[in-house]
């Protein structure tokens, strides 16, 4: 039986039990895998032109977790892995980096990295590294409605008009 070691999830505190050996290193594809199923998006759009921004913050973290995972990775192979070319890696790398420096997701990518260094590709697969809420992907904010007017229609109809920003009342 395969030992155990016991570590903290830097994100929740929660102790979890990783396998102590790993039996291949991971490439860029089992990372891309980790980072959709631990963002609650799919491979296929992280891989699409979908700009959403869930799907580009995890496209952003993928480029950068899989650099620090591994520094051999190149820009041009990062970018192939989602159809992207090496500018825009280097852009993701600069925005994933940022928001680490500010520690606004320091533990968050700690802990990608602490479980891609533990765990073997297919017990990752397995093993949901945080929970579906904990995810670094922004919602995407809801603005309160348009304050709309009335303005005079033709018989029974009536038109809304939303105010202008340049019109004072």
């Amino acid at each position: 039986m395969e030992e155990k070691e016991e570590a903290c999830c830097p994100v929740c505190g929660q102790a979890v039990n990783y396998p102590a050996t790993i039996s291949k290193p991971h490439t860029p594809g089992s990372i891309l895998e980790v980072i959709a199923t631990n963002e609650g998006v799919h491979v296929l759009e992280l891989k699409s032109s979908k700009r959403d921004r869930h799907i580009a913050r995890a496209r952003q973290l993928f480029f950068y977790v899989a650099r620090q995972y591994n520094k051999k990775f190149t820009l041009k192979e990062l970018g192939e892995e989602v159809h992207r070319d090496h500018a825009t890696v280097i852009y993701g790398l600069e925005i994933i980096g940022k928001l680490v420096q500010k520690e606004e997701i320091a533990s968050h990518v700690a802990a990608y990295l602490q479980a891609l260094s533990i765990l073997s590709v297919t017990e990752i697969r397995m093993t949901p590294i945080f929970p579906v809420a904990q995810t670094i992907a922004s919602p995407i904010p809801v603005y309160p409605p348009a304050l709309t007017l009335p303005t005079e229609g033709v018989g029974n109809h009536t038109r809304t008009q939303s105010p202008s920003p340049l019109r004072s009342p």
